[in-house]
């Protein structure tokens, strides 16, 4: 759906001056071999693609997910092997992050946003693998805990136990996490308007910023996960049935909102001024009609296909599914 409304907007969406622009400069006619192999995150290497741009988030999330399959089967079958992949995939990754930062010029800006670092840096899984390490070594973890499979006393296990049980431990884990990740915002907003911040600045924000706010995002949703007592209200809040529809509509939202906004600027007379409460109006705008394309494709396509499936391929329910994989990872 998000393929078929990229090329109807791009063939029949508009009128203005610019928009036979729209298919030569935003098209998929030489990058969409890439798009449907799941490799437009790495080719084209050093040039921009423009060909449904959001959609390199999808690329290294499929990669991610077959990387973190062999990890967890290494889980459960060689621990040591796990930890020793993990930590072999992390140093060949920063390796490649380290040649990439000292062979080109990098500038996190979008003051500078035809800088390198958006071509051959950001989209690349090299960058963003350190932090779905730390994920599949946290989930693993709490598994292990879960099940009661690390021995008493040892750290990982008393950690755990301490936020869970205890109300003060947890409540810190939270109150530090959100701290470091409100750090690291100030840290990128101060990045963004203010380029030129050294070597020093450099090899910190582009090695060190994003595993950094995932550690933080660890701390302050663990004690949530563990279901501290201290963090009740916002596992009550959080636990309602109000955020279902939403939660299934988000990422068809995150896929087609900056749809709507290019076609926007390609259909313009001419340039607007970029004045911040317009910007935020128009910002809310296309929220809200993303969230209304989303809903229409759920309602006549997803839940269609979703209920077709369920009907006529799956054969066992759901606490079959979860019983054999628990057990697999428990064997």
């Amino acid at each position: 759906m998000i393929f078929f409304l990229w090329k109807f907007i791009s063939l029949f969406g508009g009128a203005g001056p610019k928009f036979y622009q729209f298919e030569t400069s935003h098209g998929c006619a030489d990058s969409w071999i890439w798009h449907f192999l799941m490799l437009n995150n790495i080719a084209p290497w050093e040039a921009p693609d423009y060909c449904i741009e959001e959609t390199w988030y999808i690329a290294n999330d499929f990669w991610f997910m077959v990387a973190g399959l062999h990890l967890i089967e290494k889980f459960r079958t060689n621990r040591s092997m796990f930890f020793g992949l993990s930590i072999m995939l992390s140093i060949f990754c920063l390796i490649i992050q380290s040649i990439s930062i000292f062979q080109n010029s990098f500038s996190a800006s979008y003051l500078t946003y035809n800088d390198e670092y958006w071509t051959i840096y950001f989209k690349k899984p090299f960058c963003h693998f350190h932090s779905y390490n730390m994920g599949v070594l946290l989930g693993c973890s709490y598994f292990k805990y879960k099940y009661q499979e690390y021995k008493k006393g040892s750290r990982i296990h008393s950690m755990l136990e301490s936020m869970k049980q205890q109300n003060m431990t947890g409540g810190l884990c939270v109150v530090l996490g959100i701290l470091i990740q409100f750090i690291i915002l100030i840290i990128n907003s101060a990045v963004n308007n203010h380029p030129d911040i050294g070597v020093v600045g450099s090899m910190f924000y582009l090695l060190l910023s994003r595993p950094i706010y995932i550690v933080g995002f660890s701390l302050m949703v663990m004690p949530l996960i563990l279901q501290n007592k201290v963090c009740k209200p916002i596992i009550n809040i959080l636990a309602h049935k109000q955020w279902i529809p939403y939660a299934r509509l988000t990422y068809g939202v995150f896929l087609c909102n900056t749809i709507f906004m290019q076609y926007r600027i390609f259909n313009l007379q001419h340039g607007d001024w970029a004045q911040r409460f317009v910007i935020d109006m128009y910002f809310c705008a296309f929220f809200a009609i993303s969230f209304l394309f989303s809903f229409a494709t759920y309602i006549f396509v997803e839940a269609p296909l979703a209920n077709i499936v369920n009907e006529f391929f799956r054969s066992k329910s759901s606490a079959e599914v979860l019983q054999k994989s628990s057990i697999f990872f428990r064997s």
